[in-house]
């Protein structure tokens, strides 16, 4: 049984969300943040992609929950007030309530034995804060099984030959191949992993921040290789999208520390 009303649903949804990400890069207060009780940082980005996908998945098939990273929970303090204000002015015609109501659609706890959607509306926090690379990526899972996976990449360049701009969102089904569509165009192609057959031929992908992966390790790795390109580093899940088309061969990821 394929997926093709939640892949069309689904494909439009997060495309519009990078492609407003996109559109308000410039946009100051959109990357404001705070703070979680982890001590982790989430941004009103963060809430208004929650909430858009939330309400678009929830319309669209209210039998399928949703787990998603973020709650509204920090929002309601006075520490949040500042967010809750513009959160309201980027969603007009939303009342705080129906926020709230939309970003608490994403609290399913998941399980092994039923159909949920999964989402994390800004992976690369850090990266969307400097204005590097980020990703939406929602996954649509089935009886503990990945089915469907959409990936919005805003600030993705296209590949070297591709003419293609900046901006694009991936997406696979299981067993039906992956694809990458632009966000200016509506023609999505195939994509393939890289052809190389010799390691030293390879370009490593690599984690944006030296706190996040041993470049130490992956460098020796590197040198054992006989691999003299420069690694690629990013931030986020835009290191898958970057495999699957090709960019790069290997996404190599150690601890930098022991603990």
């Amino acid at each position: 049984m394929g997926f093709e009303l939640e892949k069309k649903v689904a494909l439009e949804i997060v495309k519009k969300a990078s492609r407003i990400c996109r559109e308000w890069d410039g946009k100051p207060e959109f990357r404001e943040k705070l703070y979680k009780t982890d001590g982790s940082p989430v941004t009103l980005g963060d809430f208004f992609v929650q909430t858009l996908i939330n309400k678009r998945l929830t319309d669209a098939f209210p039998e399928i929950p949703i787990a998603a990273e973020e709650s509204s929970t920090c929002l309601k303090g006075n520490s949040g007030e500042k967010i809750r204000r513009n959160l309201e002015k980027f969603l007009p015609g939303k009342s705080t309530e129906e926020i709230f109501w939309a970003i608490d659609k994403g609290n399913h706890t998941g399980g092994d034995g039923e159909k949920f959607w999964t989402l994390d509306p800004i992976d690369g926090t850090r990266g969307f804060l400097e204005k590097r690379q980020y990703a939406i990526a929602l996954a649509l899972i089935e009886k503990g099984e990945v089915v469907l996976g959409i990936l919005g990449c805003p600030e993705l360049e296209a590949a070297d030959d591709a003419g293609e701009g900046k901006g694009f969102v991936f997406f696979a089904e299981k067993g039906k191949g992956a694809y990458c569509l632009g966000l200016l165009g509506r023609q999505h192609r195939r994509i393939h992993v890289s052809g190389i057959r010799e390691a030293s031929n390879a370009v490593m992908c690599e984690s944006a921040e030296a706190t996040d992966s041993s470049y130490e390790v992956s460098g020796k790795i590197a040198r054992l290789l006989n691999m003299n390109a420069k690694p690629l580093r990013m931030d986020s899940q835009c290191k898958y999208a970057v495999l699957a088309r090709g960019d790069a061969s290997i996404y190599f990821r150690t601890p930098p520390r022991k603990d």
